[in-house]
């Protein structure tokens, strides 16, 4: 097995990702509980014509600023919600809630982890003060600068989950952290009651390529490509492997433990043998979908798998 210096994969990879990653993102986010029931928003904030009209608002409009650069590398995530409007005051906007993430490697002391595919697909692990999440971005390479993040919320790995949160957002420009939310934001249509995915849509013989990364210490920030051969990456200051496995065919002959969302959308969380799957899919069209996922062993370390399926003829 070959070594190669980790700056080998950015020049890979790296570049590509922070073009496709980085950029100013409109779009709208649902809370959804462990069993995939999308939740309303407090009360207080819904406008009084919502609630005289007997709608029940569950979207949140959101903007989110997302920059991936440097050397060494840095990955930033500033997420912001909006306080719902109707009519005339469709026009102003007002910031409910800001939320900073950034993933830094001199500052890797806590459990944050990131894994990246070029195509601007990544799987973040944040630790949080109260919470630990999981965070799935799904690149759909069909339609252009559109992006689907699926959130799992836990109170810490190992623990039932206790929330959903499903992001569909468009890019709009270049990084600008968050400043011109006023002039670029872009109104999307509500989708917590639109349309889920059935069960058959999963069915079926799939042809797979699986490219997974284990990192040897979960304190450890490791920016890798997906798509990367069978190779040892050497950098912050442990050993970390990734392996890329033939092609094979799976059979999936039900959608069982699957919490189907919208948007094509779909999540799965279940324990293997003594392993926690954190799964989150994208079916981007029939017949074709993008899976990410995320192990969590029993003694803590972090495993990511990204798998992009397609069905045989």
């Amino acid at each position: 097995m070959d070594r190669i210096d980790l700056r080998f994969v950015f020049a890979v990879g790296w570049k590509t990702f922070s073009k496709n990653a980085s950029g100013e993102w409109s779009g709208a986010a649902v809370d959804f509980d462990r069993e995939g029931k999308p939740l309303q928003l407090p009360s207080a904030l819904v406008p009084q014509e919502y609630v005289e009209w007997e709608v029940e608002v569950c979207d949140w409009e959101t903007y989110c600023a997302t920059l991936a650069d440097g050397d060494p590398p840095r990955f930033y995530n500033k997420t912001l919600r909006l306080y719902p409007t109707v009519g005339c005051g469709a026009t102003t906007v007002s910031i409910y809630s800001t939320q900073e993430q950034a993933l830094d490697e001199a500052k890797a002391e806590k459990q944050k982890f990131l894994a990246f595919h070029p195509s601007g697909s990544y799987v973040a692990v944040w630790d949080n003060e109260n919470e630990v999440v999981v965070e799935h971005c799904l690149v759909n390479e069909d339609i252009e600068g559109l992006r689907m993040r699926v959130l799992h919320k836990f109170g810490e790995l190992g623990m039932p989950v206790e929330g959903i949160t499903v992001y569909k957002e468009q890019w709009e420009e270049s990084f600008q952290s968050g400043k011109t939310v006023e002039s670029c934001l872009t109104r999307h249509a509500a989708f917590a009651g639109g349309p889920r995915l059935k069960p058959s849509d999963l069915r079926g013989t799939w042809q797979t390529i699986r490219r997974s990364f284990s990192p040897v210490s979960q304190h450890c920030l490791c920016f890798i490509c997906f798509y990367s051969l069978a190779f040892q990456v050497e950098g912050c200051g442990c050993v970390n492997k990734m392996v890329l496995e033939a092609s094979n065919p799976v059979e999936r002959t039900n959608a069982k433990g699957c919490i189907l969302l919208p948007e094509g959308t779909w999540s799965s969380i279940r324990k293997v043998e003594n392993e926690l799957v954190i799964e989150a899919g994208l079916l981007t069209r029939p017949g074709n979908l993008v899976l990410s996922r995320c192990k969590v062993t029993s003694s803590g370390e972090i495993q990511v798998c990204y798998s992009f399926f397609l069905s045989s003829p």
